[in-house]
């Protein structure tokens, strides 16, 4: 089994910040925050990016990155939060 660190790593369960559900994510040296609440579930992410982003039960963006370490990962998540339609995915790096 790969190291834990390997592995894109939700950091907290959905919680709510300032009244609105999001996700946090460790990906290499960024922080991927997806806000379940702008989320429209347009699909734009997982449809364009499907090696980084799954629907979850709702329809919303979940990441599913097994191994974190992939150099193009960054590129994925930057433009799949240019294309979103809501908004609600957010890359800090």
């Amino acid at each position: 089994m790969p190291p834990a660190w390997r592995y894109a790593r939700l950091l907290e369960p959905a919680r709510a910040v300032q009244g609105t559900l999001i996700h946090n994510y460790q990906l290499q040296r960024a922080l991927v925050r997806i806000d379940l609440e702008k989320c429209d579930m347009s699909g734009e992410c997982y449809y364009s990016h499907p090696q980084l982003f799954e629907t979850g039960g709702q329809g919303e963006a979940l990441l599913k990155v097994k191994d974190s370490t992939a150099p193009d990962l960054l590129l994925h998540a930057r433009q799949a939060a240019e294309v979103c339609p809501s908004g609600a995915i957010l890359l800090e790096e």
